[in-house]
């Protein structure tokens, strides 16, 4: 079982929310939007800022797409002792 098998609902959600953001950046540079451009778009579409945009984009820049969403998981918060 891999990482994205193991994750919870909310964790799955999240990581392919990031991945169909990405995605959407992807389609706006194929009809000609610079990188920065669609960024900027697809940031005020979704609600998300640019920085995670980026760091996003750098987490998935040398994978596969159809590994994108496994790679996209958010990190499970560890709860604060006691």
């Amino acid at each position: 079982m891999n990482a994205y098998e193991r994750a919870d609902d909310a964790r799955r959600r999240a990581a392919v929310t990031r991945c169909a953001a990405l995605l959407d950046v992807a389609a706006l540079q194929s009809c000609g939007a610079s990188l920065a451009e669609a960024r900027a778009q697809v940031a005020r579409q979704r609600c998300v800022s640019v920085a995670s945009l980026k760091r996003w984009g750098r987490v998935v820049r040398d994978v596969p797409r159809a590994q994108w969403s496994a790679r996209l998981l958010p990190v499970p918060r560890r709860s604060a002792a006691p």
